[in-house]
């Protein structure tokens, strides 16, 4: 009998660790996740290049205005976008290295490549064509430098480039101007619609016409290491009051006050 008790006793024992050591595991888990769980974009008090929304190779200063390029073309966008309206922001070129694409584009264009390389990204380009055109053979950059006219830039979209306006550089202010007729969202080309851009407050006439319906953020592509400055409002060259358009700054709406509940 005493056996029996001793034997039970230590069953217990034993019985009351496996269930302390399962309530632990269990609490400890965690709970699975979604798999289609997104994390939401974070708020910005502000328009600015989105840091979560750029390749990991180009480099963004803290107030979120100044990029600067390494290597190869890669992509960074604004933290609001536009689809509708007449909308207008400037770039600043800041030095002499590299070369850049600035533009519009949509979200799903792809960060590690340079805006224009799909049908969805619209971009002004600092140096002429790299893709001739006639033959669709296409180029090295460094080629098309050995080639390239220095009075000429370029506009690029679908992987195409065409001369457009003029080359620019160091100190040069580049303006981007996108304009959105509202139309229903099932539409997938906007009748109207066309993006133009300024180099020193100079309309180096439209560059695209009739683009695709969608949600439209200033986009910048750097190469080298090429750097910019990001202009949201406070423009050095506004554009005529024809154009009618909006600094991209008034994307941000600054939410209201919550008002008290009154007891």
């Amino acid at each position: 009998p005493k056996k029996n008790k001793k034997r039970k006793a230590e069953n217990s024992k034993n019985e009351s660790k496996k269930s302390n050591k399962r309530a632990l595991t269990q609490s400890s888990t965690p709970l699975p996740i979604p798999k289609n769980t997104i994390p939401p974009e974070p708020k910005f008090e502000k328009v600015q290049i989105n840091p979560n929304d750029k390749a990991p190779q180009l480099k963004l200063d803290s107030e979120g205005f100044t990029l600067t390029g390494e290597k190869g073309y890669r992509m960074a966008r604004a933290s609001h976008s536009c689809s509708k309206g007449s909308w207008f922001f400037e770039v600043e070129i800041l030095n002499d290295k590299g070369h850049c694409r600035i533009g519009w584009c949509l979200k799903s264009c792809d960060i590690q490549m340079p805006t224009g390389v799909d049908k969805f990204g619209f971009a002004y380009r600092d140096i002429e064509v790299c893709l001739c055109l006639e033959s669709q053979t296409k180029r090295t950059e460094d080629k098309c430098l050995a080639n390239k006219l220095k009075s000429a830039g370029s506009c690029v979209t679908a992987g195409l480039c065409r001369k457009y306006g003029e080359t620019y550089g160091k100190g040069d202010i580049i303006g981007c101007y996108i304009h959105l007729p509202e139309v229903n969202n099932d539409t997938q080309i906007i009748p109207g619609s066309s993006i133009s851009f300024f180099k020193n407050g100079v309309w180096m006439q439209e560059a695209f016409r009739d683009i695709p319906n969608g949600e439209y953020y200033p986009s910048f592509s750097l190469y080298g290491g090429s750097q910019i400055k990001f202009k949201t409002e406070n423009f050095v060259n506004l554009p005529p009051t024809s154009f009618g358009i909006k600094p991209i700054s008034e994307l941000f709406v600054k939410p209201e006050p919550e008002q008290e509940q009154t007891k």
